[in-house]
């Protein structure tokens, strides 16, 4: 059940992303929570890294 289990993204996530050379990161719009959503955003567009919100998949 997603509602427990939800998707996070935050500073440690673009950390590692950076570390291995990821240069884009995919959310669902809605499905994710955003941890430190202003540092995390410097972060990543100082590291080079997009990050894109998608619409919910139509599964």
């Amino acid at each position: 059940d997603r509602r427990l289990d939800m998707p996070a993204v935050g500073p440690d996530t673009l950390r590692v992303m950076a570390e291995v050379g990821a240069t884009c990161l995919a959310v669902e719009a809605g499905g994710c929570i955003f941890f430190e959503q202003g540092h995390t955003l410097e972060f990543a567009d100082a590291n080079g890294i997009a990050i894109v919100s998608l619409p919910e998949s139509a599964s």
